[in-house]
C-alpha cells in the first residue's frame, strides 16, 4: 500500500525537469518522514490512551507503520 505522499511524488516524477530533481527528493523524503511520524501517532492514539503510550507501545506502531506501508521499491 502506498501513502499518499509516496502517490504524489510518482506523480510529480512524471513532470518535473532534471534541474528540480534534487530538491524535490529531498522534499519528500522530509514529506515521508513527517507522515510516517503522523501515521504512528494516530495508530498509538487509536489503541491507548494517549497518556498511557509506554516504550512498547511505540515499538508496536513502528512495525505497524513498517508492515503496512514499507515496501522494497522506491
Amino acid at each position: 500500500m502506498k501513502t499518499a505522499v509516496e502517490w504524489l511524488e510518482i506523480e510529480i516524477q512524471k513532470s518535473i525537469i532534471p534541474a528540480q530533481k534534487d530538491y524535490f527528493k529531498w522534499a519528500f523524503e522530509q514529506a515521508k518522514e513527517f507522515e510516517k511520524e503522523r501515521i504512528k501517532y494516530a495508530y498509538l492514539n487509536g489503541r491507548y490512551d494517549a497518556d498511557k503510550i509506554v516504550m512498547s507501545d511505540k515499538f508496536y506502531a513502528e512495525q505497524y507503520y513498517n508492515e503496512t506501508f514499507k515496501t522494497t521499491e522506491q
